[in-house]
């Protein structure tokens, strides 16, 4: 009978604890039956909420590649302005017009940087947030197994 039931009555069953229809009629038993589903349901909260952080997290991996695909296009098209209005205006591509070039492509490197640190931080923050929720799911869950064996004992 037991294989079938969830843990918390599969534990219940070992101890001893008979499942009949009289436990379950008996307000000891609805407590004890009831403190295990709503530890199950806290444990499922936090599963759900550490999949969203997770969810959450993949969504700003592709809105970062999203930033850094705009960054290059922004960059060409940059250096592509510079290089052509130097050219039709004679301007050779050596000294003070080189090193503007330079600059253009550095200030694009340091915008990739700060991409992939605010990625980077974002990641991290949602992984802790889902790790958390999770981590409260099963605090949860406990302290409700602990206060339904509680009010059994109480009641029963």
């Amino acid at each position: 009978m037991a294989a079938g039931l969830p843990l918390f009555l599969q534990m219940m069953v070992g101890k001893g604890i008979e499942l009949g229809a009289g436990f379950l009629a008996s307000s000891a038993g609805l407590a004890a039956v009831s403190g295990g589903l709503s530890a199950y349901s806290s444990i499922q909260a936090g599963n759900a909420q550490r999949g969203q952080a997770s969810y959450q997290a993949k969504v700003a991996e592709i809105a970062a590649q999203g930033q850094e695909v705009e960054r290059r296009r922004r960059l060409v098209q940059s250096l592509a302005t510079q290089i052509a209005g130097r050219g039709a205006s004679g301007i050779q591509l050596s000294g003070s017009p080189l090193v503007s070039l330079k600059d253009t492509i550095h200030q694009s490197e340091l915008d990739r940087l700060a991409i992939a640190g605010n990625i980077s931080a974002t990641k991290t923050q949602l992984s802790a947030q889902g790790h958390n929720a999770a981590l409260t799911g099963r605090i949860n869950a406990g302290s409700q197994i602990l206060n339904s064996v509680l009010d059994y004992k109480k009641i029963g």
